[in-house]
This record gives C-alpha cells, structure tokens and sequence, in this order.
C-alpha cells in the first residue's frame, strides 16, 4: 500500500483524499508559501476525528470553503470541525443535474443497467469515448472561469481569502478536490506569482494522491467489464490532464491576455489585493 504521507506537501492526517498545502512554493519577490496557512482537498466527510485535531493543532484550521453543488453536499455532507467557519461556494451550479436523472437517461438508451458502477455510468454519460472525457472535463474547466456564476465565485473566494478574519488556515475543496479545486488552486498560485510550471505540477500532483483509490475502484469495475475502451475512459476521468485545462485558459488567454489579466480584470485582483495575499499567506 502507498504512503501518501511521503507525497510531495501531504497533510499527514490518516483519511488523506488528495489533501495537502502549498507550503514551500517559490513565490513572488523571492517569498514562499506558507505551509499552515492553505489546503486544498477533495471531500472532507471522511474525516476522522483525529484528522480534524490534526488540521486544528497542527495547522489551526480557522475556515473550509466548499465548492460542491447542493446535491452533492446532501448525498455526502461536509465535516463538522469545530471552531471552524464553513463557507459553501458552489461552482457548477449551472450544470447540476441529479445522477438519478442521468442513470435514468442511461438505463433508457440501454448504455447501463440500474446496477452498473457508478464510474462506468459516468463515462457513458459523457459520451463513452475518450474524446467525449477530454470534452466534458474541458467544458467544466471553461465554464467555471468564464460564466458569471464562476467569476462571482472566484471572487467570493479571493474576497474570503483576503478577508482572512483572525489568521489561521484555510481549507477549500470540491468532492474530487481536482477539477473545481484545481482549478481555484491554479488562479490562486498565480495570483502568488508561483511559476506556471509549479502551478500545473500541482494540478497533476492529484494523479499521485489518488492513485491508490484510482486502483482499488478499477478493480471493482474490472469485475463489471474487461472492455479496454471503458477501462481506459473511467480510469481516465477519476484522473486529471493538462488537456483538461486547455479550453479555460486558451479563454483566458484570448480575452484576457494571460491568467493574470483574468484575475485582475475578471476577477478585480488589484496589484494592492495581490500585495495583500503575499503578506498572508507568503513569508520571506
């Protein structure tokens, strides 16, 4: 069994779904992230009552931002870490359709059956193609930083993060914690002036922290099907790729300029604001 605590910036808490800190990221001016001071994960309600003491003692976890939709956070709710504020953000709530529904789609056009792997009712809904994983992941990255919806989240976001009321760390996270959250980690490093190259090694970083549970859900779904298009595709979408990134930042790109005109034009992050966040969450 993999030790994720041996990962690059790992939180070393026992119930590990792809959590960890930005600490030692070269920054901008020659500063560095700190490392108690920002998480990124996936869904914290696996979250065992000594992770919770970890991320409070440890880390003095002051705020969890949680990105997910509200069906999602209803079918698994979020941690009760106490002392902490919870701030639900949802970015995607223009997409949210039940999985209920989407099974029933399914099951009507005889892609699946009502007992069928979740994962492999995933990789039908989105096409049953490779192309159709690579689409579907590119259409969500483009739409969270180009609707309304997503720039007045990404806002709220900075805001919170710079509001920073009473110090201590902040924890944001979607249910993988690699789409949404990746993408809220991306703009967030940029915005510190951490290297492009450090930015999308983070981004790929979630490959290696879910790749023991990518493993175990492939043996369950290897006992549904030996089709190497399925295999290939859901192992494919519980993953991330820089593919997945291009669509959102060839928009930034193109109606921006760069990420950075894009935090600061679409998301107000002012040179001052900027500032701001490298005296919080940056030490010399």
């Amino acid at each position: 069994m993999r030790d994720i605590k041996n990962l690059p910036n790992a939180v070393e808490i026992h119930n590990n779904y792809n959590t960890r800190h930005f600490g030692g990221y070269a920054a901008k001016d020659g500063k560095t992230v700190i490392k108690e001071k920002l998480i990124r994960c996936g869904v914290t309600s696996g979250f065992q009552d000594e992770d919770k003491q970890i991320l409070i003692n440890d880390y003095n976890l002051k705020r969890v931002v949680d990105f997910r939709v509200s069906s999602e956070i209803e079918s698994s709710p979020p941690a009760d870490i106490h002392g902490t504020e919870y701030i639900h953000m949802p970015l995607g709530e223009v997409r949210e359709e039940s999985s209920e529904d989407n099974k029933k789609k399914l099951i009507a056009l005889g892609a699946v059956t009502k007992d069928t792997h979740e994962i492999i009712q995933l990789f039908y809904y989105m096409g049953g193609t490779m192309e159709g994983v690579k689409t579907y992941f590119q259409e969500v990255s483009y739409e969270i930083i180009s609707t309304s919806f997503g720039k007045n989240a990404f806002r709220r976001f900075f805001e919170t993060l710079l509001a920073d009321d009473g110090g201590g760390c902040t924890l944001f996270h979607c249910t993988g914690g690699k789409d949404r959250t990746g993408m809220a980690a991306i703009l967030l490093l940029t915005a510190l002036g951490v290297d492009w190259d450090q930015c999308i090694d983070d981004y790929l970083l979630t490959n290696e922290f879910m790749a023991e549970t990518i493993e175990q859900t492939m043996m369950e779904i290897m006992e549904e099907t030996d089709d190497p298009l399925v295999l290939e595709g859901c192992r494919r979408l519980m993953g991330v790729n820089v593919e997945f990134l291009e669509k959102a930042i060839n928009y930034m790109i193109n109606e921006f300029g760069s990420v950075d005109g894009y935090l600061t034009d679409a998301l107000n992050l002012t040179e001052d604001k900027r500032d701001r966040l490298l005296e919080i969450y940056t030490k010399e």
